[in-house]
């Protein structure tokens, strides 16, 4: 029994700017008929386990539209979606910061390697942020939801297997390596942007 690699994107509407996160896990999906069900299976699994600890830590102008999940590694399949109305919003009131910076979240490798993971939360509000620096509150809510966010996920269907929340990587094999510890950075993060217009 093999594990394979699934990929799941988190798309977010960020004050008017979509936004995706894309996260991993890694199961045995040989009880699942196709991988397109293993995928629905994890979607189904995240929305009931992880969205409302993703939620906390965002602010309420940031509403869920859609996740979306599928095989990541060798031959794929088609996606699984699971879309999201009104309600699915951020929890965290007040206004959100324009300054284009995000909170970030650093995922150490279970081993002794020097790579890291991250995961760019989709904008916080101001009252987070005091001089450039994150307040407490803010800390305290990331640090209560980031366990939450990076737990394994116990599959219904397909033999119930565990996924396991893994960082993808470029090179090597499997692909993947095991996350010890998340924690939000103390710096404000930025991602690349693109070099040339859209």
């Amino acid at each position: 029994m093999a594990s394979h690699l699934y990929s799941l994107a988190i798309n977010t509407n960020s004050a008017g700017q979509f936004c995706t996160n894309v996260v991993h896990y890694v199961f045995d999906d040989a009880g699942f008929g196709t991988t397109a069900a293993a995928a629905a299976a994890l979607l189904t699994k995240w929305a009931a386990s992880v969205k409302a600890a993703y939620l906390a830590m965002l602010p309420d102008q940031v509403s869920l539209l859609s996740i979306k999940a599928r095989k990541a590694q060798g031959t794929g399949g088609f996606e699984a979606v699971e879309l999201f109305g009104a309600g699915n919003s951020g929890t965290r009131a007040g206004g959100i910061s324009a300054s284009g910076l995000s909170p970030v979240i650093v995922h150490f490798p279970l081993d002794r390697r020097k790579g890291r993971g991250k995961t760019f939360l989709p904008g916080c509000r101001e009252l987070d942020l005091s001089a450039g620096v994150f307040t407490t509150s803010f800390e305290n809510a990331v640090g209560a939801n980031v366990i939450t966010f990076t737990q394994d996920l116990v599959l219904t269907g397909g033999g119930a297997p565990t996924a396991e929340f893994v960082v993808k990587t470029r090179a090597g094999s499997p692909g993947w390596w095991a996350v010890a510890n998340s924690q939000l950075s103390d710096m404000l993060g930025q991602q690349r942007r693109r070099q040339r217009p859209a």
